[in-house]
């Protein structure tokens, strides 16, 4: 039996939800980091959003594809600069890195980077970290409503095995797998 967490500002706000159905992306392969990295978790019983403080996301337009030079937000529970884990949910901006120079970052490692899947970002002086992974990349679309664009997948990790805020991280571009996400469940359209 597989369950979530919810946890609005501090763990004690938390709230326990049964999932229903798992499933990753058909072509992800964990020996392929940043490939198809994305799964879904369907949950027993729906999220009532008038009873706890989570909103939906909208989903992007398949031609979404670049926030290049746009500042982004990005929230999750990884763990800080000096490795400890937070006890509320954190919150930083990040901005699109260079592709190609990203590249060049993760040539010595297992991830491997396609443009079409995968974006890169950066921070200043903070960025994604070990159990961040799944994060929302967000934006604020004309509407007023927050979009999804990216899921975290991974960072670089500096000499002392700690997460380098200064090294890009690697993003899951979710409108290249909306196809998976529409077959994964019913939808009526994208926000």
């Amino acid at each position: 039996m597989t369950f979530i967490y919810v946890s609005f500002l501090t763990n004690v706000n938390s709230r326990k939800f049964k999932v229903k159905k798992s499933t990753k992306h058909p072509y992800y392969k964990q020996k392929f980091v940043g490939k198809y990295d994305i799964g879904i978790l369907i949950l027993e019983t729906p999220l009532n959003f008038n009873e706890i403080r989570v909103n939906p996301i909208c989903l992007p337009s398949p031609f979404d594809s670049t926030v290049e030079d746009e500042t982004f937000s990005v929230a999750g529970f990884g763990y800080t600069e000096n490795y400890s884990h937070p006890r509320s949910l954190l919150e930083t901006n990040l901005t699109e890195f260079n592709f190609y120079e990203c590249k060049v970052a993760y040539q010595n490692t297992i991830v491997s980077l396609n443009e079409d899947l995968v974006f890169c970002a950066i921070g200043k002086d903070s960025n994604i970290c070990n159990r961040d992974n799944g994060s929302p990349a967000m934006l604020s679309g004309e509407n007023g409503r927050k979009y999804i664009f990216g899921v975290a997948s991974v960072g670089i990790q500096n000499k002392d095995g700690l997460c380098d805020p200064s090294a890009p991280s690697v993003w899951t571009r979710v409108n290249s797998v909306l196809p998976y996400i529409f077959t994964s469940f019913e939808m009526n359209g994208v926000c």
